[in-house]
């Protein structure tokens, strides 16, 4: 069933209120956080945590690096992180759109919520298995895996989007009293101040744990939010999205050949942070033109069900690849690994997103019982 509806834009900082209609698919869709229906991002989660998924199989299969196809597969896993970072940027700034932005208390609600629950139960899993002690157990809690011994690799984008969302309040307030393109500007100059910073500052062997930090990564969420706005706007973007892939295309080789050939100490301990960023122009040209509808594609079912469950599935994907046993003739063949992953992650995920997530998600403060299109942070 189709529906035709319009919107009226609020003033926000040099927004001017004008009438938007497009066309959704009234039976397939799901609520933002804000309210507004976009199945086509949850398509973008998904497209992002199978790339993650794809990333850390092709390392675990020994994919080597310095071929251009090996880097194109193990570079996966950070241009999935990129993306689920400008996503959440877009989706978390949404209601602060709207004529009357939710409260810090209702925002603070929603967010814990949202990412607690299944962040803590697998903390709690992993604990169990490891068995670190009380200290790191504490960091994890804190969101602050990245300064002690780290159960999950992947718990570091919670810690960098931990900290974005309490610095999003006061993000708003810059947008609306000096633009979304000044904002951008100020987290680009703001990341270039820390890095330059860490670099003259601290020492090497830091160097890397210090620059996959919020302050760092500021410019994805930032492009997120400006993304937001063009898309309040009205802005329509179609061939511009080509720029994500052609982009990654061309970072990652570099990338890589840096991660794993370079000798020198600089080379190998910030290509990785600094090719992310590279990556950003495009991935906020794709998340805008996907809200925009210009990539139908991303709206297909199999994409918005691995969306839908990829917080999960980005929680315990790592896991599977990791200590679930595969044949040893087929441990260092990509595709066996990619597919080994998915069939025992996909089913963990869903049963987590169903009986972990789902329960708290219903009790979030202006949410309804079924709305998971929001941020599923990687």
């Amino acid at each position: 069933m189709f529906v035709i509806r319009v919107d009226c834009a609020p003033t926000f900082g040099r927004l001017r209120s004008r009438p938007r209609t497009f066309v959704t698919h009234q039976n397939e869709e799901s609520n933002t956080s804000s309210g507004w229906r976009l199945p086509a991002l949850d398509g973008v989660r998904g497209v992002a945590a199978l790339s993650v998924l794809v990333g850390h199989a092709a390392q675990e299969a020994g994919s080597d690096g310095r071929t251009l196809i090996g880097a194109w597969l193990r570079y996966g896993g950070q241009g999935g992180v990129v993306l689920f970072f400008v996503l959440s940027g877009f989706l978390l700034f949404l209601p602060w759109l709207k004529p009357h932005p939710p409260t810090f208390r209702v925002y603070a609600a929603r967010r814990c919520l949202r990412i607690m629950p299944a962040y803590y139960v697998s903390v709690l899993a992993m604990a169990l298995f490891f068995r670190p002690g009380a200290v790191p157990i504490l960091f994890h809690l804190l969101f602050l895996p990245s300064f002690t011994f780290t159960l999950l690799p992947v718990y570091w984008t919670l810690q960098v989007e931990e900290f974005f969302y309490w610095s999003l309040p006061v993000l708003a307030m810059v947008v609306k009293r000096f633009g979304a393109g000044l904002t951008v500007a100020f987290s680009v100059v703001l990341s270039v101040v820390y890095a330059s910073a860490v670099l003259r500052v601290v020492p090497p062997k830091y160097w890397f744990l210090l620059l996959s930090q919020t302050p760092f990564y500021l410019p994805a969420f930032a492009g997120g939010l400006a993304a937001a706005v063009a898309w309040r706007r009205g802005v329509k973007l179609r061939w511009a999205a080509l720029s994500a892939p052609f982009s990654y295309l061309l970072v990652a080789p570099i990338a890589e050949h840096y991660r794993f050939v370079s000798a020198t100490v600089v080379g190998a301990k910030i290509a990785l942070p600094i090719s992310n960023l590279v990556l950003v122009p495009g991935v906020v040209a794709l998340v805008l033109s996907a809200a925009g509808g210009a990539q139908e594609w991303l709206a297909a079912r199999p994409l918005r069900f691995v969306g839908k469950i990829s917080f999960s599935l980005y929680l315990w994907h790592y896991v599977v690849i990791k200590y679930v046993p595969i044949p040893t003739a087929l441990s260092h063949s990509v595709i066996a690994r990619v597919a080994h992953a998915l069939i025992f992650s996909l089913p963990i995920a869903y049963l987590g997103h169903r009986f972990v997530e789902m329960p708290f998600l219903k009790l979030r403060p202006g949410s309804p019982a079924e709305s998971s299109v929001v941020p599923s942070i990687p």
